[in-house]
């Protein structure tokens, strides 16, 4: 991973990866209220919906290429404070999916902002990521 100081839409990459949580409103689309996920949903008049139905199957990573976003859960509900265990998770399929694939990703550190995660051991956990990994870090 290459920490990086600069906003995330304006990091010229191949995907984004925007943090997320697990809830699904009553229309079916996802709780996408705050944060860059907000930012995503008004960007991406679809993904709300479209990630709501993923999330119906399971609580984890989604990629939609026709709009270059991976989704990253960080928490379950989306008032509760993000989740270690889910960042692992997403760490994970990050590093499986971003590992030789020739595509540069960029990403928060996530859990820090809305959900409440000490930034020091989220960027600890992040070092396992490739250098074709960005992560935006606005307090350097």
């Amino acid at each position: 991973m290459i920490i990086i100081k600069q906003n995330i839409w304006n990091v010229d990459a191949d995907y984004r990866i925007i943090t997320t949580n697990g809830d699904i409103k009553k229309d079916g689309s996802a709780v996408m209220g705050k944060g860059l996920a907000l930012q995503a949903a008004q960007k991406y008049p679809d993904l709300p919906l479209r990630l709501g139905i993923q999330l119906k199957n399971d609580n984890k990573c989604y990629i939609f290429p026709d709009m270059h976003i991976i989704t990253f859960p960080t928490k379950y509900h989306w008032r509760e404070n993000s989740n270690y265990k889910l960042i692992m998770e997403g760490i994970d399929f990050l590093k499986r999916f971003s590992y030789n694939s020739g595509l540069t990703f960029v990403m928060p550190i996530p859990g820090t902002g809305n959900g409440n995660l000490h930034k020091g051991i989220v960027l600890s956990l992040l070092e396992i990521l490739p250098d074709n990994v960005l992560v935006c870090n606005y307090d350097i």
